[in-house]
């Protein structure tokens, strides 16, 4: 018969770290890893003479897998890179499962997991299906993308280049050991 040896609290301090502490220890590392990504240039991309009174939304598209044409709106396990707010009265995420053209987004052409420069657009006659009211003129006003190791490594994140009038966002993709996974824009509405 199998007889289980019962320790005091004392005695298990004596013997080392616990198997319940060793698995805390690791989650904590691992998370530690995954929650801070390197980044390559400056996060804060927002567009500088652009003024919006609508407020702001933030939406997510997912490149890796999905070509970039299903969206993983508002879901804040897609937010690993920091996404500048500055300027906007207000943020809000849109609506889970909108499209590009619901979130007034011109997609770029081609496989956008792999493709480099990424452009993205702003549909300036599009109808707004992202939830809450955002009037035209809308406007980038922050970008940032992140990239994934193809097969270890860090996660990086990519400030994108917004214009000068807030029309479009161009992505960049310097390493050739990384692909995008996802994309999180900024929109501004009611824009002048």
């Amino acid at each position: 018969m199998d007889q289980t040896e019962i320790l005091s609290p004392d005695e298990r301090e004596r013997r080392g770290v616990d198997r319940r502490t060793l698995i805390k220890r690791a989650a904590a590392a691992g998370a530690a890893v995954w929650t801070a990504p390197l980044i390559l240039d400056s996060v804060a991309s927002p567009a500088g003479a652009i003024s919006c009174i609508g407020g702001c939304f933030r939406s997510v598209f997912v490149a890796h897998q999905f070509n970039c044409e299903i969206s993983f709106n508002g879901q804040p396990v897609f937010h690993f890179c920091p996404l500048p707010t500055t300027g906007c009265a207000t943020v809000t995420d849109v609506a889970l499962v909108t499209s590009w053209s619901g979130a007034c987004i011109i997609p770029p052409t081609g496989d956008c997991e792999t493709t480099s420069p990424v452009t993205f657009g702003v549909s300036p006659n599009c109808t707004w299906q992202g939830g809450g009211t955002c009037d035209a003129p809308r406007s980038f006003v922050a970008a940032v993308g992140q990239l994934r190791p193809v097969t270890g490594g860090p996660i990086v994140c990519v400030p994108g280049s917004i214009s000068a009038n807030g029309a479009s966002v161009t992505f960049t993709n310097a390493l050739t050991t990384h692909v995008w996974f996802h994309f999180q824009f900024l929109m501004g509405c009611s824009c002048s």
